[in-house]
């Protein structure tokens, strides 16, 4: 996965978000509203006695429920600071993995240059020895050469006589 896709990612997963966000405030609009006529609701019926206990039982659970969606709310909340922060030590990391491979790479292709310069030298002296040993051979013929003209001269010098 390359840092374009990756940041198409994390785009897609802050849009998803976001979303997520707008979905949970209308929640919290449609639950304010109920807490709203149920607050009319009781005051209402603050008169009267009978239903005191299970008015006031209502109001805590109400200003609870109010609460719970105020924190959920502050917990999905994403600082644009703190994404912007979470992108740059992802890409950092990205980049030390990609240094990483980079570095293995060039080493692994100096040892290959090393080996392989090790090996020309050994063949280049394997191709120096071939030509001297040529050499050497050519000197051997040319003098057996020289040798063998001398002895038929001999040769055909003693017939003549």
């Amino acid at each position: 996965m390359n840092v374009k896709e990756m940041m198409e990612l994390m785009e897609a997963k802050e849009l998803k978000e976001v979303k997520e966000l707008k979905d949970l405030v209308l929640q919290q609009g449609s639950n304010l509203l109920g807490v709203q006529s149920s607050l009319l609701e009781i005051e209402k019926n603050m008169g009267k006695k009978d239903n005191k206990d299970e008015l006031e039982l209502k109001m805590i659970e109400l200003e609870e429920k109010t609460l719970l969606l105020e924190k959920e709310v502050k917990n999905k909340q994403r600082d644009p600071e703190e994404l912007r922060m979470i992108r740059q030590v992802i890409l950092k990391i990205i980049e030390e993995k990609f240094a990483d491979i980079s570095r293995s790479t060039e080493t692994k292709i100096q040892q290959i240059k090393n080996e392989n310069s090790k090996e020309f030298s050994a063949l280049k002296q394997i191709i120096q020895q071939k030509d001297e040993l040529i050499n050497s051979l050519q000197e051997t013929i040319e003098k057996n050469y020289e040798e063998m003209l001398t002895l038929r001269q001999n040769i055909n010098q003693a017939n003549m006589k």
